[in-house]
């Protein structure tokens, strides 16, 4: 998927994503599958060399990543999922609130990894 999106990609183009890092735990741990599937991921999470590894031609690219750690999301995922099913704009808030509280305590890796890969303009010729 990482080389056709690469491959797609525009000359001056972009490509943004995030992906579970490979550490990140959901607490109640039981929830960390479940959380995989609602969010739609297939792994349970990549490295940063994991995810470096399947971009082809790295020295044709730039690219950055970071982490995002998201402690109080990570431990209030089980309650905040239930209170969705039950109350879905209080759980909105909530949620909100996580991540406004969470940006105080951005760096780990336990989260997601957060990125972006350009084309080096510099090697293109």
């Amino acid at each position: 998927v990482m080389r056709e999106m690469l491959r797609l990609l525009s000359p001056h183009g972009t490509l943004w994503f995030s992906t579970p890092a490979r550490d990140t735990i959901f607490w109640p741990r039981l929830m960390h599958p479940y959380a995989n599937r609602v969010f739609g991921h297939v792994r349970n999470g990549y490295t940063v060399d994991q995810l470096i590894s399947l971009i082809p031609d790295k020295e044709n690219w730039h690219i950055d990543m970071f982490f995002w750690n998201e402690p109080l999301l990570r431990t209030t995922f089980g309650a905040l999922h239930v209170l969705d099913r039950l109350i879905p704009l209080v759980a909105d808030v909530c949620t909100r609130q996580c991540y406004r509280f969470d940006q105080q305590y951005a760096d780990g890796e336990r989260g997601h990894i957060f990125g972006y890969i350009r084309r080096r303009l510099d090697v293109c010729g």
